[in-house]
């Protein structure tokens, strides 16, 4: 336990008070800056993406809010419950106007799994993997290479099950309303009048990145909104300011939080660490009246001890090691001292003192150990 205690009482973090704050603000900040980081990469996520654009093209959303429309970052305000296959959101947006609290609900199937039209047209959204590989491949060979590369089998869409605008317990706005359960009756009828129907769109399945690009493509095209008048152009002008301000303001915070606490923890830092003189010190004159009133240096060295000025070591926050030469009637030598101070009666205590001998070639000999 003692061997333990000792080799944690060293490390870093726990040598003292100050090294323990420098080191919590360090792991706590880098951990929420992480954890931010994580938790907004999640929301960027090709089906919430999409429920933007959705609640963009929705004239009740962007009367009550304004436009443009964003997704507000944050750690406690958006949660997400994500599977392999399907994916829940919570989350808030801002327009110019205000807020407001969205359920999003989703669900994805692989290009395997999509075998006619009618699938293709509910999955529609590509999984951000797939995005990926269509900027890489006509990264590589434009459009043309899109047309010949075949969506791999793997690559997922995605569908939105729900998309509910929370107003209030009492009152939501279904932007994509959830899927209501057909009886087991009626599931049969349609499912022979689409016999024929499917079997006929099995054709008609997206099966080049060229397709997946183009469906993307036009629902961008279709997604631009010019503003109507100068009252809303101003709004968003003002938007777009203040989201900047917001930006800047957050990073300025951080920097002048990490400048503070830094400064207050390196000067903190620097003044416990601070190298104090031990010519004149309350533990070297300790040491020397112990020394002078030893008798193993009085019998070794004779009575005539005189301590040379110079010392070499110091003092570092309530810690002493240092090294004193000495000449007598009968030899001359070195002192090491060792001492640590008590806080609790304001003393040093002496931890060790070993005293040796020199020749005249000042090599050190016949070290002995007095404490």
């Amino acid at each position: 336990m003692s061997v333990f205690y000792h080799r944690v009482k060293n490390f870093f973090p726990f040598r003292s008070r100050t090294n323990f704050m420098l080191s919590f603000l360090g792991v706590a900040g880098t951990g929420y800056f992480f954890i931010r980081y994580s938790n907004d990469k999640q929301f960027e996520h090709s089906t919430v993406l999409e429920s933007i654009r959705l609640l963009t093209k929705n004239t009740q959303i962007v009367e009550m809010i304004g436009y443009p429309i964003d997704i507000v970052p944050g750690i406690t305000q958006n949660r997400a419950q994500l599977s392999e296959n399907s994916n829940v959101y919570q989350f808030l947006v801002r327009g110019p106007r205000g807020r407001l609290n969205i359920s999003l609900c989703s669900e994805a199937k692989t290009q395997e799994q999509i075998t006619n039209s009618s699938i293709s047209k509910e999955y529609y959204i590509p999984d951000n993997s797939l995005k990926s590989t269509i900027e890489n491949v006509r990264s590589k060979g434009g459009e043309d290479l899109l047309e010949r590369t075949v969506i791999p089998a793997e690559k997922k869409f995605w569908k939105i099950n729900y998309l509910i605008v929370d107003i209030s317990p009492d009152y939501r706005i279904p932007i994509v309303s959830p899927p209501e359960k057909n009886s087991k009756k009626e599931a049969e009828v349609q499912k022979e009048v689409n016999v024929e129907k499917i079997q006929k769109d099995d054709e008609k399945v997206r099966k080049f990145l060229i397709e997946v690009y183009k469906e993307e493509a036009d629902r961008k095209g279709n997604d631009i909104k010019s503003p109507k008048s100068e009252e809303e152009i101003e709004e968003i002008r003002k938007f777009k300011m203040n989201e900047t301000y917001r930006k800047v303001g957050y990073v300025r915070s951080y920097l002048f939080m990490v400048a503070v606490f830094g400064s207050m923890g390196a000067y903190i830092y620097v003044i416990k660490n601070k190298r104090k003189r031990i010519q004149g010190s309350e533990i070297q004159y300790i040491m020397q009246q112990y020394i002078n009133s030893h008798s193993y240096i009085r019998n070794k060295y004779g009575n005539n001890l005189k301590f040379i000025q110079t010392s070499r070591g110091s003092i570092i926050d309530q810690q002493a090691e240092f090294e004193q030469d000495f000449i007598a009637n009968k030899g001359f030598g070195t002192v090491f001292t060792k001492g640590i101070f008590n806080e609790e009666n304001k003393e040093w205590k002496i931890q060790s003192i070993k005293v040796g001998s020199k020749d005249k070639k000042g090599q050190l000999h016949d070290l002995f150990q007095l404490i």
